[in-house]
């Protein structure tokens, strides 16, 4: 970092050209100008916050030891956007020097809940796991904040260890359907080596019947726990794929006629300025769908498929299925709402199975795909695999595109 290189760095990513013109029209030229104006409480809030942005934007190329000073005395600020957006810089400034400061805040129950999950969220950035034991004590603790034990179990940078999985099963029986929420996402995050095995009984309930909504942010938990539930099928039926020298199991794919994950979210969840949640009155579902009927249809497509496969027989699905399409197994579920379809493989053969499944389901009920907690891609009357992969890749580019424009 050479200090009067600070507009050129600034200037090389596209996305600061607000903060840029900030800096050069206030005649913050060099890093230690913006260094000072971080400590100076006297100055501009906005100024203070574009300096914390462009920091921001710069971490990897910013000195740690010149630029954490600096945000540490902006964290003490009494301007409370200056220490949000201060939080922020130092979740990808990861410095040990801010563990100490961050774990103060946490632990202040004077601090809002926006401060503390600011905090939670820095610390498990900066990954350090001297902050672990804390985070747990939280998630733990029923007397908390119930967003603040939320925040502790997404976000805590703690290994994934047997004991972190026990702690995990305990939580999927918390009275509070934010803390089981929370608790499947995290079994959900674990490293492909652990073996979730322990919690397949656990998972199967909630699947089957723990349809409760949090009152913050999330979805049905039954829906959540399907990833952490089928990724210890997955890797039971051997569906794993190796990238960049790791194993990782196939994710899940879900297809419903009803609105789920990120789409049930955007349409019928409205939060409020304390993130509590309300839910709009959701349409019924119309299709149910008869397992044995399906079952009859399966073996018809697919003389060869395996029926009700799994054991212990699973209570959060009618019917099961293990299949080889295009010479890679698939794996899928009815559930117990006898509506959801499961699907775990290789794209490929989720695409081509999807095609097939609208084939067989009257035009008059819609179906839509989707990717775990991701938005529908609805599946119309005559798409083919081809089209729904066409359809997914160029979600896909509309997505990264913005990316690349940074």
């Amino acid at each position: 970092m050479e200090d009067a290189s600070f507009l050129q760095d600034l200037a090389q990513i596209k996305a600061t050209s607000k903060h840029l013109e900030a800096m050069h029209s206030s005649g913050i030229t060099t890093y230690s100008q913006v260094f000072d104006l971080l400590r100076d409480e006297m100055a501009d809030t906005e100024l203070r916050i574009s300096a914390c942005w462009s920091l921001h934007y710069l971490s990897k190329k910013v000195d740690k030891r010149r630029a954490v000073p600096a945000l540490l005395t902006a964290l003490k600020s009494s301007n409370n956007d200056v220490r949000k957006m201060v939080l922020q810089v130092l979740g990808v400034i990861d410095s040990a020097l801010a563990l100490q400061p961050l774990t103060k805040i946490v632990q202040d129950r004077t601090e809002s809940q926006e401060n503390r999950g600011g905090a939670i969220r820095a610390l498990s950035s900066i990954n350090d796991q001297r902050s672990a034991p804390m985070l747990t004590q939280i998630a733990f603790d029923e007397t908390e904040h119930l967003e603040v034990r939320n925040q502790a179990i997404e976000w805590n940078p703690r290994n994934d260890d047997e004991q972190a999985l026990n702690d995990y099963i305990t939580l999927l029986s918390d009275p509070l359907p934010d803390i089981r929420f929370w608790a499947a996402y995290r079994l959900s995050q674990f490293h492909s080596d652990v073996d979730l095995s322990p919690a397949l009984n656990r998972l199967d309930q909630i699947v089957a019947y723990d349809n409760a909504l949090p009152n913050n942010w999330g979805w049905h938990i039954s829906r959540e726990a399907i990833y952490p539930f089928e990724t210890i099928y997955s890797r039971l039926f051997g569906l794993v794929r190796m990238e960049d020298g790791y194993w990782f199991s196939l994710h899940p794919w879900l297809i419903s006629p009803a609105a789920e994950y990120d789409t049930f979210i955007s349409k019928y969840r409205r939060w409020n300025p304390d993130w509590m949640y309300t839910t709009d009155t959701v349409p019924p579902v119309k299709l149910k769908v008869n397992p044995d009927w399906l079952a009859d249809k399966l073996r018809e497509n697919w003389p060869d498929i395996e029926i009700n496969t799994r054991e212990p027989r699973p209570q959060a699905y009618l019917l099961d299925w293990k299949v080889i399409i295009s010479e890679q197994p698939l794996i899928g579920g009815l559930l117990r709402d006898q509506y959801g379809v499961v699907l775990t493989g290789e794209d490929h053969a989720v695409n081509a199975f999807a095609a097939w499944y609208r084939s067989i389901i009257a035009p008059e009920f819609p179906l839509s795909i989707y990717e775990w907690a991701d938005v529908a891609i609805e599946l119309h009357p005559g798409m083919t695999a081809g089209d729904l992969a066409a359809t997914q890749a160029a979600l896909l580019e509309s997505r990264l595109r913005p990316l690349a424009n940074d």
